[in-house]
């Protein structure tokens, strides 16, 4: 059933509007009423062509009831929505009718794979698996409700781009088909998920947590089996209904993924006779093992990363680097695990820095990582080798070998969470230094204060050899971070500070030397007690969002402030408002080293023993007595204004 069989893979779609969102949660206790699932003789299902009329579906009570969120909460959803469920000995199977009573409305916006569902009719089965009516392929992972470091993803986003370490990774791939077809009652889809692909608890009896979300698009519609207030998303895990009387049968996956290149070249005319014949061959191996059904180890040797899906290009028009997410499958399972910090602003870990630097791949010798969950811990522990690198024009040294090592625990207390992490680099080889390593190294917490607040903190520093922390700040950052989120209004408090002297060989910090202060609020009020209003107006949204930069000699940096006092959005789908948006940034820079009115590089990046902004405009690992590296910018991005930048 893999996805790389070409003979399974649908064809390609012309996307739709409706998400149905189905959320299976291992384990967990839910406060809703109970329903089982129907268990099949031996490993034969339903055919998977999107039609749920088999007779094995037919011998199911389907799963109904749904209830809006959006337009009207708490309200029955205007079109009806069935779910079935059986399980075999090897597969999950989902059978989802969505009827519609205009079935040629139905709406398509998305034909690629991971493609944003929130402009199509759609399905999502949060682990994450979803489709649309064209039968894309849409799947991730979710941790912490969907919310760590205080960012909370919208469901349904497309994952390409935006799959930074979150809450929800959207680059994470299962191994799982889906089809769909539209039909006269509506349209329908059918799933094939299995077993190996899930991480449960064996055993018999037991029983997983299930919601299911739909989007009718053309009605602005969003309806869940199991209730979800306003404010919230099918993430919010905690809110599922739970399916009980599964017998799960045991698993000890182990997937083996080999690969050999060779090759051979004649030219009897080449001058130099070391030149007219050449031959090579190449050979590595991958390995993932599910040593129990919550945890995984990854082996790596000789790592071969050439199927691994490009990067979008992106424009850089600022001075800061830009992020491109991981991709590369070795470090996507429980990729959340391995995330601390405030996202895409202070990342102390960041996977890509490992086998690439300047934006050209760096040979991995070998690696382990070990990921998941022990008890109320989830733990992550990876250590990875590689190479020296060579400029492939010059010869000369580019980088020396390194060696990485992480470590990151974290304890489950209910819905808040303390743990710590540890990451190091350290040169090896020949071609290494005395001294020349960087370590980072935190505790953080996610603490849930009341249903509708959490607060995020953390604070961390940093070592590097060689240099020593005398700048303003030192080598320490550190966030607080209060998040509230209510069905009427939400909002966030935070402030952040980043020493002068942070520097991040192997996470992801595109600033470093300032304190950010922020704040917003946001109303999401529907006038159903107005009678003149309550039928052409759907929401009344006003909202405002602050944030500034400062360094610490008091002067600012940067800001931003976007004020909404008019928005609204009628029954129609359609938007007005009315807003003022400020922002103040350094001068539009003329080189990498373009000052601030203080006199201080914007973008300075501190080395072994001063602060200076170097001329290359790519940014990685350095090789010892080179330019220092950035603190921030991951290998493949850039630094200049106005650049494409793209990675391999």
């Amino acid at each position: 059933m893999s996805r790389n069989d070409p003979s399974r893979r649908p064809a390609p779609p012309a996307a739709t509007g409706a998400i149905v969102s189905l959320l299976l949660l291992p384990g967990l206790a839910f406060a809703a009423p109970e329903a089982e699932v129907r268990t099949l003789e031996g490993d034969e299902g339903p055919i998977v062509d999107g039609l749920v009329t088999d007779e094995q579906w037919n011998l199911v009570e389907p799963f109904t009831g749904f209830t809006q969120q959006e337009p009207n909460d708490g309200q029955p959803a205007s079109e009806r929505t069935e779910v079935r469920l059986l399980l075999s000995s090897t597969t999950l199977y989902v059978g989802i009718i969505a009827f519609d009573s205009e079935p040629s409305q139905v709406l398509a916006s998305e034909s690629r794979r991971d493609g944003d569902l929130n402009e199509s009719d759609s399905v999502q089965i949060v682990f994450v698996f979803g489709t649309n009516p064209e039968g894309i392929e849409y799947d991730g992972q979710v941790a912490g409700e969907g919310v760590t470091g205080g960012y909370n993803p919208r469901p349904g986003q497309r994952g390409s781009q935006r799959g930074g370490v979150t809450g929800f990774n959207a680059n994470w791939d299962g191994d799982w088909i889906v089809r769909s077809q539209r039909t006269d009652r509506g349209w329908e889809s059918e799933f094939a998920i299995p077993l190996r692909t899930l991480r449960y608890e064996p055993g018999e009896d037991r029983t997983w947590g299930l919601n299911v979300m739909r989007n009718i698009r053309r009605k602005n519609e969003q309806a869940f089996l199991a209730p979800i207030p306003r404010g919230y998303n099918i993430y919010r895990v905690s809110l599922a209904r739970k399916i009980g009387g599964l017998d799960l049968p045991g698993r000890r996956d182990v997937k083996v993924t080999p690969f050999a290149l060779g090759d051979a070249q004649r030219n009897p005319l080449a001058v130099a006779e070391s030149s007219r014949a050449s031959e090579g061959l190449d050979a590595g191996l991958d390995v993932k093992w599910g040593v129990t059904p919550n945890l995984t180890v990854d082996f790596t040797v000789n790592t071969d990363f050439a199927q691994v899906e490009a990067d979008d290009q992106q424009i850089n028009l600022t001075r800061f680097p830009l992020f491109f997410p991981e991709k590369r499958p070795f470090f996507l399972e429980n990729a959340a695990t391995f995330q601390f910090g405030a996202p895409q602003e202070v990342d102390l870990f960041f996977s890509r820095r490992i086998g690439l630097h300047a934006g050209r791949p760096v040979d991995i010798v070998g690696g382990a990582r070990l990921s998941g969950k022990v008890g109320a811990y989830n733990v992550g522990v990876m250590n990875m080798q590689t190479e020296a690198a060579f400029n492939p024009a010059t010869g000369a040294l580019a980088l020396a070998a390194n060696n990485y090592t992480v470590a990151r625990v974290q304890r489950e207390v209910g819905r808040s969470n303390f743990g710590g992490m540890l990451v190091n680099r350290q040169g090896t080889g020949e071609w290494a230094t005395d001294g020349d390593y960087n370590r980072a190294f935190g505790a953080d917490a996610a603490i849930q204060l009341t249903d509708n607040t959490r607060f995020f903190g953390f604070v961390a520093g940093t070592t590097t050899g060689g240099m020593e922390a005398t700048g303003d700040g030192g080598a320490v950052a550190g966030r607080a971070f209060l998040n509230y989120s209510h069905p009427l209004h939400q909002g966030h408090l935070g402030f952040t500070q980043v020493g002068e002297d942070v520097r991040t060989d192997v996470g992801f910090v595109p600033r470093v030397g300032y304190r950010k202060y922020q704040w917003r609020y946001y109303l999401n009020w529907q006038p159903t007690e107005v009678s003149w209003m309550r039928d052409w107006v759907r929401r009344f949204s006003p909202h405002i969002t602050w944030n500034r930069y400062y360094g610490f000699d008091g002067e600012v940096q940067s800001g931003r402030a976007h004020i909404h006092p008019i928005e609204f959005q009628p029954h129609g789908g359609a938007a007005s408002d009315s807003s003022l948006t400020w922002r103040r940034t350094p001068p539009s820079p003329i080189s990498p080293c373009s000052r601030a009115p203080t006199g201080r590089p914007w973008s300075s990046r501190r080395g072994p023993t001063t602060g200076r902004c170097g001329p290359s405009t790519t940014s990685g690992t350095r090789a010892p007595g080179s330019t220092p590296r950035s603190t921030a910018a991951p290998a493949g991005s850039t630094t200049a204004p106005a650049a494409a930048a793209t990675s391999p």
